[in-house]
C-alpha cells in the first residue's frame, strides 16, 4: 500500500512516482471524489503498460475535480468505463433506509441524490455547507491542516437553549474543536443560574480568551451573570445586529456573516471527538438571497423543516466569531427584542401567559417583563 502526498506547491503526488511500463499494475482509489486532483496526473503517468488499470470508486460528493470529470467531461470519460450503483439496485440496502432518507431530505435534496441514487447532486447552491467540505472535515487529521499550536488562545461559543431545549457550548483552539458540551435535557426547563454555572465551569476548565454567548431570550441573563464575573472575556452574540461595516453589502446580519465565515473555514477544521449531531445539522442548513445579500434561514424555518434547532452549528459559529463584532453597545438597543423573546419562551413553556398578568404572583415575578 502506498500513501499519496501532495507537495506544498500542489503539483506532485509523492508515493506514486516510479511506476512505469510495468505489467499487471492496478491502482485502486477509494473515496475518489475526495482525493486531491494533484494525485491523478502521477497515477495517469504510470498507466503506460498494456495491463495497467485504474479503478476509482466513491460517493459523488463534489461537482468538480477529476472524479467528477470522468462522468461529465467527454475527453476524460472515454478513458474509463463508468458505473453508477443506486441503492434501489443494491441487495445490500434495506428499503427502510431509502424511505428514511426520502422522508428526511426529500428526493430533490443533494444528500438523497448522493447517498441513495449514487448521482452527482443537481445543485448545492441552497446548502450553506458544501457536502464536499463536510466530507473533507470529517476525514481531517492533525497532519492534514498544519501544525497545531497549543499556546493559541482558546475561545468558547455558547448557544443558549430556549427554556425547553439543550444549551450547547463549542470549545476551540485555532482550527481544532476541542469539545462540544451539553447542558440540560430537551423538554425540561433549565434556569438562568444553572446555565451560567455551567458556562463558568467551562471558563475555569479552559481559561479562554473569549466566551461568546447567545444573548437573545434567557441568554441575556446568562450573559449578564458571566459578564459580571469575567468582564474582559464575555461577549454577547445577537444575530440580528448588522454585520461588520465592510461586509454590509454581502450579508443581511451578523448571523449570516458568522455562518458564512464558518463555511469558509470548515474544510480545515478537525477534532478528535466528532459530534454526529454537528454533522447532521451541517448537511441540512440552507440560505437564500435577499436582494444581493446572504440571509440564513431562521431557526423557526429550520425547526419546521427538520424538527430541531441547529444548536451545535450555532455554538460552533459563535466559537469562530470575531469577538470585536460582539459588543455591549447593541444590548440596550435590542433589549425590547430580548424581552419579547423571553416572554414568548415562557409562554410556550407554560411558565406564564398573558392571562396570568392579573395575578399578584405574576406581577411580582414578571413585573418588568409585563411592563
Amino acid at each position: 500500500a502506498r500513501t499519496s502526498r501532495v507537495s506544498p506547491d500542489g503539483t506532485i503526488a509523492e508515493g506514486l512516482q516510479g511506476f512505469h511500463a510495468e505489467r499487471n499494475l492496478m491502482f485502486l482509489v477509494d473515496e475518489a471524489s475526495g482525493v486531491s486532483d494533484a494525485v491523478f496526473p502521477a497515477m495517469e503517468g504510470a498507466l503506460t503498460g498494456e495491463d495497467a488499470y485504474a479503478i476509482l470508486t466513491g460517493n459523488p460528493t463534489r461537482l468538480s475535480g477529476y472524479f467528477h470529470s470522468i462522468f461529465t467531461d467527454p475527453k476524460v470519460r472515454e478513458l474509463y468505463k463508468t458505473f453508477t450503483v443506486s441503492c434501489y439496485d443494491s441487495s445490500y440496502v434495506e428499503d427502510r433506509y431509502i424511505k428514511m432518507m426520502e422522508s428526511r431530505y426529500g428526493k430533490d435534496h443533494p444528500i438523497f441524490q448522493i447517498k441513495v441514487l449514487g448521482e452527482f447532486p443537481s445543485s448545492d447552491v441552497f446548502l450553506i455547507f458544501a457536502i464536499e467540505d463536510v466530507e473533507r472535515m470529517k476525514n481531517n487529521r492533525f497532519s492534514d491542516v498544519g501544525s497545531h499550536n497549543p499556546n493559541v488562545d482558546k475561545e468558547i461559543g455558547v448557544d443558549i437553549g430556549r427554556t425547553m431545549a439543550k444549551s450547547i457550548a463549542c470549545v476551540r483552539c485555532g482550527n481544532k474543536i476541542i469539545e462540544w458540551s451539553e447542558r440540560g435535557l430537551r423538554g425540561t426547563t433549565t434556569d438562568v443560574p444553572e446555565i451560567a454555572e455551567w458556562v463558568i465551569a467551562l471558563i475555569l476548565a479552559y481559561e479562554p480568551s473569549a466566551v461568546k454567548i447567545d444573548s437573545i431570550g434567557i441568554g441575556a441573563g446568562v450573559y449578564d451573570i458571566v459578564k459580571r464575573l469575567y468582564p474582559k472575556i464575555a461577549y454577547p452574540v445577537i444575530g440580528n445586529i448588522p454585520p461588520e461595516e465592510s461586509k454590509k453589502s454581502r450579508y443581511v446580519n451578523l448571523r449570516a456573516q458568522g455562518y458564512w465565515e464558518l463555511r469558509e473555514v470548515l474544510p480545515n477544521l478537525y477534532t478528535d471527538k466528532m459530534s454526529q449531531m454537528f454533522l447532521d445539522e451541517l448537511t441540512d442548513l440552507r440560505y437564500k438571497l435577499k436582494g444581493d445579500k446572504i440571509l440564513i434561514e431562521s431557526k423557526e424555518e429550520i425547526m419546521k423543516r427538520i424538527g430541531r434547532s441547529p444548536d451545535y452549528v450555532d455554538a460552533t459559529v459563535y466559537a469562530f466569531l470575531d469577538p470585536s463584532l460582539c459588543v455591549d453597545k447593541h444590548m440596550t438597543f435590542y433589549m425590547p427584542t430580548i424581552l419579547t423573546g423571553l416572554n414568548e419562551d415562557m409562554r410556550k413553556s407554560n411558565i406564564w401567559s398573558p392571562s396570568d398578568a392579573q395575578s399578584p404572583r405574576a406581577n411580582s415575578r414578571f413585573g418588568v417583563l409585563n411592563a
